[in-house]
């Protein structure tokens, strides 16, 4: 199922990060598991955690990157769906787009 724009994408509350390089490193504190962004992904998680919604998280990216609107929701659904199945995110899906 699509994410719509007004989904609220939640960082899990077991999950700590920490800057690396120009990445940054998540680590699921209840699977012992980490992970590792790149430059994107650290754009998605620091929307994450500011209580971006799905919408949001797009605006950073395309302020931050050059790319178009329709590659960049593509690409950022890919990773936050990625993330909810590492169990890195929560999406809330309560709201349906008008």
């Amino acid at each position: 199922m699509p994410i719509a724009d007004s989904t609220i994408i939640n960082a899990d509350p077991d999950v700590v990060s920490a800057g690396l390089g120009p990445g940054m490193v998540l680590l699921n504190l209840s699977r012992k598991i980490y992970y590792s962004l790149d430059e994107v992904g650290v754009v998605i998680w620091k929307a994450v955690t500011d209580g971006a919604g799905f919408q949001e998280i797009c605006g950073a990216i395309e302020a931050e990157f050059d790319v178009d609107h329709a590659r960049c929701r593509s690409d950022a659904e890919v990773i936050v769906l990625e993330m909810e199945d590492a169990r890195l995110v929560r999406i809330e899906r309560l709201f349906a787009d008008a």
